[in-house]
């Protein structure tokens, strides 16, 4: 679903993504918590990411992944989203 994004000088680096031309694209879903048959032995639910990147962003992406297997790239993840949120808010309070 990645096309060619051609060079602009609307962006501030080249071969980035239009942020508007993606809006509906990049998204993030979870399973439905109240169905125990998408909860793990542990628990936890399937959460499913679409990202919008670059050609060069996804080749990183996907050699990281490769290196820190797939579990453990989605815990990084997840840890960083939810402390960039947290570092957003604590910089709203003050």
């Amino acid at each position: 679903m990645l096309k060619k994004i051609q060079d602009s000088h609307k962006h501030s680096k080249k071969d980035t993504a239009n942020s508007d031309q993606f809006a509906n694209v990049a998204r993030v879903e979870c399973a439905d918590e109240k169905d125990p048959d998408n909860r793990d032995k542990n628990g936890r639910l399937a959460v499913e990411c679409i990202f919008v990147i670059t050609y060069g962003e996804k080749l990183q992406f996907m050699k990281a992944v490769e290196k820190l297997g797939p579990m453990r790239a989605t815990q990084v993840m997840c840890q960083a989203a939810i402390k960039e949120a947290r570092e957003k808010s604590d910089g709203n309070r003050r």
